[in-house]
């Protein structure tokens, strides 16, 4: 298939943003995407942000109100505007929205108007299902929906059952360029983890959002049943107090909340096992991560990680089963079968670049959009 993108002229809409955002699938995929996509092809991403950071990204700011009932008003009024205007100077011919909410229907109206193709990426599961034929509708609307896992595509047809627009999976991806370690490195973040929680145990680590879906009581409940290890907990979320105040009784138990970029490569880097008990889940970045750091990984087998962690790459357990996510932990307590994960998920990741997942959506969008191409 040929390659060549430069007819492209893509508008990607995102409510957040990294590095505006610092936490936040969504807001790190848009970001990369779009830098992938700009090596290939002409693209503009309209963010909602008050802030004057310059990135190296062609960005148009919305304003971001204070007011939550007026915010997504703005951002949407905004948005019709400057697609208006991009459509009728000829600087745009793709709309490409990321996450599958109804309220952005007006811009797929207004996209329709002016003969643009429009794509949604969807990085969740859809909370609309008290509107199942509106919603329909609503997805049979774009010319093309990509998905970031099977498990999420089957979620999609399954709930809205013959929906007409073409569904593609396409996963999340990482910058393997941003992870790169010697094994100097990871002696000097053990003996950093040493030094600042004086650990000689085999340690266990989770990061994400502190909230039931992610199964992080799960990891406070298996904590208890395994006092010779170590866990921590990074992250910040609903349920961080509650997670403190019990850890107090839980000498094993370390919550750090919120973990800085330099500090977390040194927590991917010193750990020995990487824990992601997820109730359900789309897909999981932060997997991603844990894999480039050569990390062996126990996950719940739901949603986009089975994807991800597929060619037995991590050992995969029925959510909320606790003494199966022990017996796990003592499996790989044995450094041999660490090693063993280790090279697995090293091997694995390396078909998640950004490289690799932007040419895949770009292939997709070249194909939909190519007999329109303006």
């Amino acid at each position: 298939m040929n390659d060549n993108f430069n007819k492209l002229k893509i508008l990607e809409i995102a409510f957040n943003l990294y590095p505006f955002i610092k936490y936040g699938g969504l807001e790190k995929h848009v970001y990369y995407l779009t830098k992938e996509f700009e090596k290939k092809a002409k693209v503009k991403i309209i963010i909602c942000t008050n802030s004057r950071t310059k990135i190296d990204l062609d960005v148009i700011k919305v304003p971001n109100i204070k007011l939550p009932l007026f915010k997504g008003l703005i951002f949407l009024f905004f948005s019709l505007i400057y697609i208006f205007y991009l459509r009728i100077t000829r600087q745009i011919n793709i709309i490409h929205i990321h996450g599958a909410n109804l309220t952005n229907w007006p811009i797929i109206l207004l996209s329709k108007f002016f003969r643009l193709k429009t794509f949604l990426t969807i990085h969740g599961e859809p909370s609309n299902s008290k509107f199942n034929l509106i919603f329909k509708k609503y997805l049979d609307s774009f010319d093309g929906i990509i998905c970031v896992s099977k498990h999420l595509k089957n979620k999609i047809k399954k709930s809205y059952r013959n929906v007409e627009t073409p569904i593609i999976v396409i996963p999340n991806g990482i910058l393997l360029e941003n992870i790169k370690f010697i094994k100097k490195d990871i002696l000097e973040a053990k003996n950093w983890l040493h030094k600042n929680f004086c650990t000689g145990k085999l340690n266990v680590f989770y990061v994400g959002r502190m909230i039931k879906e992610k199964g992080i009581m799960d990891i406070v409940e298996i904590s208890k049943k395994m006092p010779d290890i170590q866990f921590f907990l990074g992250g910040t979320g609903p349920l961080e107090p509650k997670i403190r105040e019990v850890s107090n009784s839980i000498k094993n138990l370390t919550v750090l909340g919120f973990v800085k970029e330099d500090e977390l490569k040194k927590f991917f880097l010193s750990c020995d096992i990487c824990i992601f008990p997820s109730h359900r889940e789309a897909f999981g970045i932060v997997i991603l991560e844990a894999m480039a750091y050569g990390k062996p990984i126990i996950a719940s087998r739901t949603g986009g990680i089975v994807d991800t962690l597929s060619n037995n790459t991590g050992i995969l357990v029925e959510p909320k089963n606790i003494n199966e996510f022990i017996n796990s932990i003592r499996k790989l307590e044995s450094e041999k079968i660490r090693k063993t994960f280790s090279k697995k998920s090293l091997k694995r990741v390396k078909e998640f670049t950004w490289q690799k997942i932007a040419t895949r959506t770009l292939y997709f969008l070249n194909l939909i959009i190519s007999p329109h191409t303006q």
